[in-house]
Formats: C-alpha cells, sequence, structure tokens
C-alpha cells in the first residue's frame, strides 16, 4: 500500500510540474483527453481551473503477427491513418489493415463512446463558446497519433486555436517534436504551440 501511495504522490508531482508548463487556462478553454491516462491528467487540470474534460477515442491499430508495430489508427469518426513506410516495410495490403480497423472500431471505440456517452448517437462536439482546445496526453512515442488528431481537430474546428500538451516525452524525439508542433515564423499556419515536460526536467 504504502509503495502505491508514493507512486500517486510522484504522479501528481509530476503532474504539477506538467502544470507549470501550461498558460494560464480559463472557461475559453477546453481539455480533451486522447487516452485514460491523459484523463487522469487533464482532470487534475480540470480541478485546478475549473474547465471542462472530454473524451476523444483513437486506438491504434496493430499489424497482425507483431503487437508492437502500429500499423494505423482509427478514431471515433471512423477515420484510418495508415503509417506508409511500416506497411511497405511489412508488406501489409489495404484489405487487412482496413479489416482489423473495422474490429477495433466495433469492439472497442463503440463500446467507450457508449459508456462514456451512454449511447452511440452523441457524437464528439466541441461548443461555439470555447475558443481553445488543449489536446492532453500522458506520453508521446513517435508522434503518429497525435499528428492526426491535430489535423482532424484542425478540420472540424477550424475557428479555435489548438494546442497539444503531453507529460512525457522520450529524449530521443523531444528535438523532433519541437519541429513539428511549436508555432514558428515560418510554419505558423500549419504548426500548433506545443506544452511538455522537457527531458531536462524528468525524473524518474
Amino acid at each position: 500500500m504504502e509503495y502505491y501511495k508514493k507512486l500517486e504522490k510522484k504522479f501528481q508531482e509530476k503532474v504539477n510540474q506538467f502544470i507549470n508548463k501550461l498558460p494560464k487556462l480559463d472557461n475559453n478553454w477546453i481539455l480533451v483527453a486522447v487516452s485514460e491516462a491523459g484523463r487522469n491528467i487533464a482532470n487534475i487540470i480540470s480541478q485546478k481551473y475549473n474547465i471542462k474534460v472530454q473524451r476523444f477515442f483513437i486506438e491504434p491499430v496493430r499489424c497482425e503477427y507483431n503487437p508492437d508495430c502500429e500499423i494505423a489508427i482509427i478514431d471515433e469518426f471512423g477515420n484510418i491513418e495508415v503509417n506508409k513506410l511500416l506497411q511497405m516495410s511489412f508488406e501489409i495490403n489495404d484489405e487487412t489493415i482496413k479489416r482489423n480497423a473495422d474490429l477495433i472500431f466495433n469492439y472497442k471505440i463503440k463500446p467507450m463512446i457508449e459508456k462514456e456517452r451512454g449511447n452511440l448517437e452523441k457524437q464528439f462536439i466541441i461548443s461555439d463558446e470555447v475558443q481553445n482546445i488543449l489536446i492532453i496526453d500522458d506520453n508521446i512515442e513517435t508522434g503518429f497519433k497525435l499528428e492526426n488528431i491535430i489535423h482532424t481537430f484542425k478540420n472540424l474546428f477550424p475557428q479555435k486555436k489548438i494546442y497539444l500538451g503531453v507529460m512525457n516525452v522520450p529524449d530521443y524525439i523531444f528535438s523532433i517534436l519541437i519541429l513539428l508542433f511549436v508555432k514558428t515564423q515560418i510554419s505558423e499556419a500549419t504548426s500548433i504551440d506545443f506544452f511538455a515536460i522537457s527531458p531536462a526536467d524528468n525524473f524518474v
């Protein structure tokens, strides 16, 4: 029991460290959790700033014979995005990916939506009053999932500002993410503000 209390305390400390990286949030913001771990983080942020949390469902589609290989992702709208490089490397055809994605959608995403919202007819929406969307996840590996979420949200909510907050970022990918997501003079139209605990801040 003492061990788990220490883990919980450490998690809370790290979330507080992450919160310190964020801008001041108010009712013009909404937190969108894209995983259950992300929801846990978002709930703590929500308590601090008294703002709403919503869950957006997106799941990996894995290679049939290699569970570590995320060949694609599928979201709650049924959008499938394939990692073309992995598809070519593993020589997996489109039909196989589509079949596996449909299974994930029907037997994992749909039940989660029904449990979360009460029925499958309630789609993910964000009110017109909200101006800023902060996407929350606990960690990032390749950026493939979050890159596609950002693309989807930019299409769905073109008038809103979209931000990304990820608590844990591995050393090997942090500098790449800075290039991909931090707003710059050159790529302001296609990138977003990115908040994270940098590798130098991380502790285990």
